[in-house]
């Protein structure tokens, strides 16, 4: 059997679900439920690109969260897949 080499997330159920043509296509259209499946998609993603580590005064890292960051990565996110212009 044969691996896909498309790009899963675990739903709430605990399957994994992709991220399909249709979901895009409603987010590109303004559909909240759409673009919030988008958000959790890259949720893992996005929160790696936020992450910065930074040092004690002893040297020790510590690794935290830029939520700023993480909200501007998200809204740039959403900007892009409402800007996509899908032909049918």
């Amino acid at each position: 059997m044969k691996k896909s080499n498309k790009k899963t997330y675990k739903g709430s159920s605990g399957k994994k679900k992709s991220l399909n043509l249709e979901i895009i296509k409603a987010a590109a259209r303004g559909e909240e439920w759409a673009m919030k499946n988008i958000l959790k998609y890259y949720d893992a993603y996005i929160n790696r690109l936020a992450r910065q580590e930074l040092f004690d005064c002893y040297g020790n890292p510590i690794v935290c969260m830029d939520y700023v960051f993480k909200e501007e990565l998200q809204s740039k996110l959403l900007e892009g897949v409402m800007s996509f212009k899908i032909r049918e």
